[in-house]
């Protein structure tokens, strides 16, 4: 290895080296039609020297990933919360009630989303911090980005931006950057992040 300081046009010393790694991590965006086998190919992640953690915020991910830990001979390799990271679908529960106003309504399904995010993006951060993790898979990823955009901007159709007289566009640049930001902080491990999709798209 070769080690050499070079000065700024300030004075000031910068060390450089010719002994240059970079340890390649692979973030892989897995699209498939239900039954596809998206969330069986998180679980095959590699680990031998290493631990697999999967985030459902899918109702079908935990059945899937305990059949695939069996057949595969994962069992003990696969780490996964107790809890299952599914949105709520119950407006009851959201705090909804017949006599809401829209506004009202809009408030508390930010809130709700907002908490439900949040504790998506805690349990996450939570395995990255493992040192025997290495590989996690969120399924469905898809699920977690519209659940940042409910979050954002309710349930409601997001803020449009007009482009010309006939074209407009849903701004969620908020929701975007916070996105983008979940994952470069998740980033120096793999990933696996899945989506779904349908015959017509």
């Amino acid at each position: 290895m070769r080690e050499i300081k070079l000065k700024t046009y300030a004075g000031h010393e910068i060390a450089f080296t010719s002994d240059v790694e970079y340890d390649t991590k692979l973030i892989l965006s897995v699209y498939g039609l239900d039954g596809s086998g998206k969330s069986r190919f998180a679980v095959t992640g590699p680990t031998k020297h290493g631990l697999v953690g999967i985030v459902p915020t899918d109702r079908k991910t935990r059945k899937t990933v305990l059949k695939t830990m069996d057949e595969l001979g994962k069992k003990g390799r696969i780490l996964m919360p107790k809890e299952d990271l599914v949105r709520e679908v119950n407006p009851s529960r959201i705090g909804w009630s017949a006599s809401s106003t829209d506004v009202e309504m809009e408030k508390k399904t930010k809130e709700h989303y907002r908490k439900h995010v949040d504790r998506v993006k805690e349990i996450t951060w939570t395995l990255h911090a493992h040192k025997d993790v290495t590989l996690i898979g969120i399924d469905l990823f898809q699920q977690l980005y519209q659940d940042i955009k409910y979050a954002h901007y309710g349930r409601t159709e997001f803020t449009l931006k007009k482009i010309n007289q006939k074209q407009f566009y849903k701004d969620t640049k908020e929701a975007d950057q916070e996105l983008i930001d979940f994952i470069n902080s998740i980033s120096d491990k793999h990933l696996v992040l899945t989506h779904k999709s349908r015959d017509e798209y």
